[in-house]
């Protein structure tokens, strides 16, 4: 499919996706910028920038995706840069990670909270080109506080385990919340889930899904 980038740079846009670099460039017959894209990934990529591309053939415009309602991420960036600087909202790239992953909505939106993050981070990784994409992502200031706490031990005394009446209220939570360390909380979640958790989940949201598992 031949696409038009809007950005006419003196040179023509060089974009790279992948393993694959596209050339915008103008040819002796036609001013405009276009390079023609094969991948389907990499077409919705590009005319989802809607004010960066767009396809040369009306007839070859992208059909709009039906509306739905997708759980995305907590824990990724808004908008992240794609390799030649253009950028992607992290709407569009969940709408890509859903479609690449070949699920309907309902098993989208089941499954666990570290394969939807693995599912975003493989799209991420193609488009940004980037190993270490999943260290640019922000951690909310609740779960940073929350984190510090644990990790430096700043427990409130009210919060001991046993309750008012003089009973022992952590047998009931099972050992995983017994899990206080990140070594802990790490093999504590391995343990229920099968898995590693993802790199981007921090300790507080690790914690949290051991407790809640």
């Amino acid at each position: 499919m031949k696409i038009e980038c809007l950005i006419r740079r003196p040179h023509g846009s060089h974009v790279t996706l992948g393993a694959m670099t596209y050339h915008f460039k103008p040819d002796a017959d036609d001013p405009r910028h276009i390079a023609s894209v094969a991948e389907t990934a990499h077409i919705n990529a590009l005319l989802r920038i809607s004010e960066g591309y767009r396809p040369v053939d009306a007839e070859d415009a992208r059909a709009e995706p039906p509306a739905r309602k997708l759980n995305g991420s907590t824990i990724h960036n808004q908008s992240y840069d794609m390799a030649g600087g253009d950028q992607i909202a992290l709407s569009d790239l969940v709408d890509m990670a859903f479609e690449e992953s070949g699920l309907d909505e309902d098993a989208w939106n089941a499954l666990a909270d570290q394969e939807r993050y693995e599912w975003i981070d493989q799209v991420l990784k193609e488009l940004t080109g980037d190993d270490e994409a999943e260290e640019q992502a922000e951690t909310p200031a609740s779960d940073t506080d929350e984190d510090s706490e644990e990790q430096d031990g700043g427990e409130d005394p009210g919060d001991a385990s046993e309750s008012e009446d003089g009973s022992d209220e952590s047998g009931d939570a099972g050992s995983a919340e017994a899990a206080d360390t990140p070594d802990d909380m790490i093999a504590a979640y391995k343990k229920l889930f099968g898995r590693a958790p993802n790199k981007r989940m921090t300790a507080a949201q690790i914690k949290r899904a051991v407790k809640e598992a």
